[in-house]
């Protein structure tokens, strides 16, 4: 696979992976995940386990390899780490208990998206644990480009799954478990979104200057967010006919 500017930018930054803190939402995912490991799972990999976050809380207890295709990541993981790539794992067909993919399966264009989870289901003896947003609205995260007016999602998410899409990838398995948890975190009105973007010109919304990389045409700029009359109109009728919802969601399959 070929990376792109975008994510050798990104993911091979030493600052991406060396200053990720662990918030008490972050804890509590990692909490849940270690909560719902079957009694059975002795062996487990972590596919795009990054720098770590995770998996160097799983290791004590379980015998855990980490994968990732970023050497920078890999080199904060405290366990046996392969660098490789999702759609091509070197890893022998039901090697381990548990396969665990956290935060990756919405970064992935379709075509990649179809062989990563064929992998994850041929390396798993057991079970499959996924975490990904929940039902996430990526519109709503957009920002626009400086140079080509490209519009994309801030965290480079391509895909949004809810509890039905999700399990659909593993339909020829059993749910064993399904949650949610993490931040609290509001949706947008489509209309609403619509006005504040188009007439307010006001895109993704975040406390400082944040830095990107455009996927459309590579340009390298900072972002910060345009606030006016329209976009504050937009925000306040959305905060009163909205409700908020857990960030993630996840589940936990087993094979037939």
């Amino acid at each position: 696979m070929k990376i792109s500017n975008n994510d050798k930018i990104l993911y091979e930054n030493t600052k991406h992976w060396d200053n990720v803190d662990i918030s008490d939402h972050i804890q509590n995912k990692i909490n849940k995940i270690k909560d719902i490991i079957p009694a059975d799972v002795n062996s487990l990999i972590d596919v795009g386990c990054g720098n770590g976050i995770i998996l160097n809380q799983l290791v004590s207890k379980w015998n855990g390899i980490g994968i990732d295709r970023s050497w920078v990541a890999l080199k904060h993981v405290n366990a046996h780490k392969v660098n490789a790539d999702i759609q091509n794992l070197p890893i022998q067909s039901d090697k381990v208990d548990l396969v665990i993919c956290s935060e990756v399966l919405e970064h992935l264009p379709e075509s990649v998206l179809k062989k990563a989870i064929a992998e994850l289901k041929r390396i798993s003896k057991k079970y499959i644990l996924i975490t990904v947003p929940n039902n996430e609205y990526l519109q709503k995260n957009y920002v626009k480009c400086s140079a080509c007016k490209y519009k994309f999602n801030a965290s480079y998410h391509l895909n949004s799954f809810d509890l039905d899409s999700l399990f659909l990838l593993f339909s020829n398995f059993n749910l064993v478990y399904e949650f949610k948890c993490g931040k609290m975190v509001r949706q947008y009105n489509p209309v609403l979104l619509k006005i504040k973007q188009r007439l307010g010109n006001s895109w993704a919304r975040f406390s400082s200057v944040r830095h990107f990389i455009c996927p459309g045409c590579h340009h390298d700029f900072e972002y910060k967010q345009r606030v006016n009359i329209i976009s504050i109109l937009c925000d306040g009728v959305n905060r009163l006919i909205t409700k908020k919802k857990p960030y993630w969601l996840g589940i936990l399959v087993s094979k037939k």
